[in-house]
């Protein structure tokens, strides 16, 4: 589905009630993406052993770092108010991706959701 494409990583000096919920999901997405891809970057260093230990320690960091703020995002999204369709796409966008390892019929759901909010023109 691509949701995690949405957009880059905001960074942006505004409060985060001033921030529109989008925003704070395609932050949440993008760094999703650079979680994924740090995973897999630490995986071929732990393949190499001692030779590449001091590069995987900095890949490591990255991603404790990053799942802090993955998780202070999470927590704007989930405190702030969905006003318009977009809002409400973008949280199930943030949604299907928490959901996508378990898949099941949660996931199922959401994604099915998700396809016919992005069917329709939003506004």
């Amino acid at each position: 589905m691509g949701v995690a494409s949405i957009a880059p990583i905001a960074a942006s000096a505004e409060p985060a009630a001033a921030i529109p919920v989008a925003e704070h999901c395609r932050s949440w997405l993008a760094i999703d993406a650079e979680i994924d891809r740090l995973s897999e970057r630490w995986a071929a260093l732990s393949d190499r052993g001692a030779s590449a230990a001091a590069e995987c320690e900095q890949v490591e960091a990255q991603l404790e770092r990053l799942r802090h703020v993955q998780a202070d995002r999470l927590e704007q999204i989930a405190g702030a108010e969905a006003r318009d369709l977009q809002a409400v796409a973008s949280k199930l966008a943030v949604l299907a991706c928490l959901t996508r390892e378990d898949g099941g019929p949660v996931h199922e759901i959401v994604t099915e959701a998700l396809g016919l909010l992005q069917r329709r023109p939003l506004g």
